[in-house]
């Protein structure tokens, strides 16, 4: 082997170890949130308390302090391409979406929920903390770039999908903008402002908001892992659909996009590595939080929510190994 097919291996181990270690401490979080539930700690009311808790509060903290960090840590210029690259991404999960809805014979409600869960991963909750370890600061502003692209598309388009057949809104751009600017938008958006200006914020106050903002994938796993046991495992999970999707966009498609990508000229290793990842990532848990919030079949959302996170377990790792 050459010097260069050396280095290569050596890396994808290396990412290999990284992403196994993440994925250890969310089974880890994911079993407290089961342990959680079984001995009434926490109830399905108290779940949907604590994911509130997490996607408005604690996600929002992570985003801003880290946007800060991540923008006067690295040149931003330099990683533009991640808007390109994410439209064509969420355009090619839009085209999956479909074609799985299809071939699975999904209608109604399940063919919208389905397609929904295709295009949006779970790029905060468990994409900030595996992209950090493999890249440090660089990494998370790519994904702050990424969740510009995403949020627009899923409060514009995606969030519609949620809603049941009989409930279809009529967005206007009013409503559209509100919806826009979640507290995760919002915050993303601060931490731009102030990663550019000259202002440097007092360390204490920078120190507890990055404490709560540490809790974010923990509680978000635990979450997960309580909502498990209300899941009818038998009849709800493994669903032909879910076993389609984990095969085809977190196996075979991450390993594709990663070597097309990579031999575009203005794309680059890291960005090309970084786009797989989001591809082999599961299933967005806001999604789940948005259906139920909608009343829709938050159940059905909830199932491939919990198979892809689970099955992830084992694909994201062995993913790194190829890309």
């Amino acid at each position: 082997m050459s010097y260069k097919q050396i280095r290569k291996v050596e890396i994808a181990m290396e990412y290999f170890s990284i992403v196994s270690n993440q994925i250890l401490l969310f089974v880890i979080y994911a079993v407290i949130g089961i342990v959680c539930v079984k001995t009434n700690v926490l109830d399905r009311r108290g779940l949907l308390t604590l994911s509130k808790l997490v996607a408005r509060v604690c996600l929002s903290c992570l985003i801003f302090v880290n946007m800060i960090k991540a923008v006067r840590e690295n040149d931003v210029s330099g990683y533009l391409s991640v808007l390109v690259v994410a439209v064509f991404f969420f355009a090619l999960l839009y085209v999956l979406g479909i074609v799985i809805a299809n071939i699975c014979h999904l209608e109604g409600e399940k063919r919208n929920l389905f397609r929904a869960g295709t295009m949006f991963s779970n790029s905060a909750f468990m994409g900030i903390p595996i992209i950090e370890a493999v890249f440090g600061s660089v990494g998370i502003l790519m994904v702050a770039l990424y969740t510009i692209v995403g949020d627009i598309i899923l409060w514009t388009w995606g969030a519609g999908l949620t809603l049941p057949p009989d409930r279809e809104e009529k967005r206007t751009l009013g409503s559209i903008v509100r919806k826009i600017m979640s507290p995760c938008f919002v915050a993303l958006l601060l931490g731009l402002l102030v990663g550019f200006s000259p202002l440097n914020l007092p360390k204490d106050l920078i120190g507890a908001i990055s404490k709560v903002g540490a809790c974010a994938s923990p509680l978000a796993m635990i979450y997960i892992g309580g909502i498990l046991c209300f899941v009818d495992l038998k009849h709800g999970l493994f669903r032909k659909e879910f076993i389609l999707l984990v095969i085809v966009k977190m196996c075979i498609l991450p390993v594709l996009l990663e070597r097309l990508l990579f031999n575009v000229p203005f794309v680059g290793r890291e960005v090309a590595f970084f786009i797989g990842l989001m591809s082999a990532l599961p299933m967005m848990v806001t999604v789940s939080l948005i259906a139920e919030s909608n009343g829709s079949d938050s159940t059905y959302t909830a199932a491939l929510v919990i198979l892809t996170t689970a099955l992830s377990v084992f694909t994201l790792p062995l993913v790194c190994l190829f890309m």
